[in-house]
């Protein structure tokens, strides 16, 4: 594979990710499975490709952003979580999986913020960089909390509520319970935005970014925090927006692409 082929390779896959999991949904574990396998060894080997030759720490942020990533692809089979407790209960089982690999992705790229952050640090991005790896450990408690109540308890309450009979009835707690991870959602998303428009900033600080690239990624990133922390129950397009950038992984996706912006430098710009 071509370095140039892999780059693109690694750019679009997010992106047609996302498109088929919203444009086709669901389909058979046994069809998904295999495919993104094949997917997973494709995206790995161009990211060895790309990494070859690069800084140690530039490599491991690199490894560390991408590899959720790569584990994220495979929820363009799961599709959308589901938006039924019928669907839950048939589905929990995947609805773990989906919660845990988001889990796990995200103690990755904590891991990989410490590492850039020390980089960042040594080649005199000053406070940026520190400010930036404080947020990303701030949020990644916030959201590891809430990914358990979506993968671990919300599953086995939906096959609760199935199996009593009444499966659209809600004990009394369930709608504060609803709304206070909706608050820990909303504050996890701001800090990783957040941390996301501090990190371009300290990227640009020392050359590693170009400052109008930063601006672009710091206006995606206000915007982004503003709409993760409107309430639900927006009119159109408001309610789509604040949708999408509440989604676990698309918070990840800034971290993902600045790192193969990393490795697209050359060796006297980093």
């Amino acid at each position: 594979m071509q370095p140039k082929i892999a780059r693109w390779y690694l750019y679009m896959v997010p992106v047609l990710a996302l498109i088929l999991a919203f444009a086709v949904g669901h389909v058979p574990y046994q069809y998904y499975v295999p495919v993104w396998m094949l997917n997973s060894l494709l995206m790995l080997q161009a990211l060895r490709i790309l990494s070859a030759g690069t800084r140690p720490a530039i490599r491991t942020f690199a490894w560390l952003s991408v590899l959720p990533w790569v584990a994220f692809t495979i929820f363009a089979g799961m599709g959308r979580p589901p938006q039924t407790t019928e669907g839950w209960a048939l589905l929990a089982t995947e609805q773990e999986v989906r919660f845990a690999i988001l889990i796990a992705g995200s103690i990755s790229v904590m891991l990989g913020l410490s590492v850039i952050g020390q980089a960042l640090r040594e080649a005199g991005a000053g406070l940026r960089g520190q400010l930036a790896v404080a947020a990303g450990f701030m949020a990644t408690p916030l959201f590891i909390i809430n990914m358990a109540f979506w993968g671990a308890c919300l599953p086995i309450a939906m096959q609760h509520f199935m199996a009593s009979g009444a499966p659209e009835a809600r004990p009394d707690l369930w709608a504060p319970l609803k709304y206070l991870f909706f608050e820990i959602a909303s504050v996890a998303g701001l800090l990783y935005y957040l941390c996301a428009l501090l990190l371009a900033a300290g990227l640009a600080q020392v050359g590693w970014m170009k400052p109008r690239s930063a601006r672009v990624v710091g206006g995606i990133c206000i915007v982004a925090m503003v709409l993760s922390i409107l309430p639900p129950g927006l009119p159109t397009p408001l309610d789509v927006l604040s949708y999408f950038v509440s989604i676990p992984a698309i918070g990840f996706l800034l971290f993902y692409y600045m790192a193969l912006h990393l490795l697209s430098l050359k060796d006297k710009e980093v």
